[in-house]
């Protein structure tokens, strides 16, 4: 009736229909009934209900202080330079000999296969004001952007074979070369040769490519990649 009361004030004269009357007073009690709880939750936790159970002191070691303190322990102990001289050998290894994750077979017979790079894209692509600047359903090839500047040569540098074919590939081979280690030591190889060669860190390349056996010869002809592996019986 109160409901009823507040909604002839605010409304003088308004005629309403019964159902219309009933949705109004039901939102106005609804609304009511959530702004008494909300006071009376408010009351609630400002309540101080005072300390249940046995409080006891944060013991936990500040986690800088116990860095600095194990850092003076092995200082005064002379470890600290034993430790970073493990460290630089540590990373020094891993640069000789890095490890991609694979361990390619030498190749017996030679072949010859294609790779696409050709995709059709799944969703529109936008730029940074939000405006599409390449369609859902876009058939993009990347080799008609972007070209291969150099073949891609993979193979194993421990094996003495693909060494000695390395040496007379180099000779015969006139067009710019990258070298591209699965296996051995870059550095080593490169002072040999005098020339940049480089290691397929975690065989993402590999991977791409589905190399199984090495060598392999990458190159351009298209818009497609040639994939050569060569056969070293």
């Amino acid at each position: 009736m109160m409901i009823l009361t507040l909604i002839t004030r605010n409304f003088p004269g308004k005629k309403f229909k019964r159902h219309t009357l009933k949705k109004i007073t039901l939102s106005l009690f609804m609304s009511i009934c959530a702004a008494s709880c909300c006071v009376n939750s408010s009351n609630a936790y400002s309540k101080d209900f005072g300390v249940w159970g046995t409080t006891f002191p944060i013991l936990e070691e500040d986690l800088q202080e116990v860095i600095l303190k194990r850092a003076q322990k092995r200082l005064q102990g002379g470890n600290l330079k034993k430790l970073q001289e493990d460290q630089i050998l540590k990373v020094k290894k891993s640069i000789q000999a890095p490890k991609s994750g694979f361990s390619l077979p030498r190749a017996i017979r030679t072949s010859v296969r294609y790779y696409d790079p050709t995709y059709i894209l799944g969703r529109d692509l936008f730029d940074e004001k939000r405006r599409v600047f390449a369609k859902k359903g876009t058939t993009i090839t990347p080799l008609k952007r972007v070209s291969l500047s150099s073949k891609l040569l993979f193979l194993n540098a421990n094996d003495k074979k693909q060494r000695a074919w390395l040496e007379g590939f180099i000779k015969e081979n006139i067009k710019p070369l990258k070298i591209i280690l699965v296996e051995g030591n870059p550095i080593e190889l490169e002072d040999a040769l005098r020339q940049p060669v480089y290691f397929d860190q975690a065989g993402v390349l590999i991977k791409k490519l589905s190399i199984r056996q090495v060598p392999t010869i990458v190159s351009q002809e298209g818009y497609k990649l040639k994939i050569e592996t060569v056969g070293l019986p």
